[in-house]
């Protein structure tokens, strides 16, 4: 399971944690704001938390090793869609918390997706 990316915590890199077991909540406030007859326009304010082990089975690992990782992060998020047809989305967040080496100060994160 990889914790940090655009499905799980949207601060980290995707690939920041991978877990052979882990846990991810995802909390979302969004207001919908019609803009067309079929489009909406969604704001978004996002938290995100995931928490894993980086070992299933920890009995070989040396002792000090850490085998758990915590990663938090909040932002926020625009999309718009047309039901059935596409949807462009793009958000930003903020790690809060520094348990991965490297992690940058911010993920700006844009998909697009064309249904047919």
């Amino acid at each position: 399971m990889l914790l940090g990316g655009l499905s799980g915590v949207r601060g980290h890199q995707a690939g920041a944690a991978s877990v052979d077991e882990g846990h991810l909540i995802q909390t979302e406030f969004k207001h919908y704001l019609p803009v067309f007859s079929q489009s909406v326009l969604v704001s978004s304010l996002f938290y995100d938390y995931g928490l894993g082990k980086y070992y299933k089975n920890s009995q070989f690992l040396a002792k000090g090793v850490k085998n758990s990782v915590k990663l938090q992060s909040v932002g926020a998020g625009l999309s718009f869609s047309d039901a059935g047809s596409y949807a462009i989305n793009v958000s930003v967040a903020k790690p809060l918390d520094n348990n991965i080496d490297n992690a940058d100060k911010h993920q700006f994160w844009l998909s697009m997706i064309k249904t047919f």
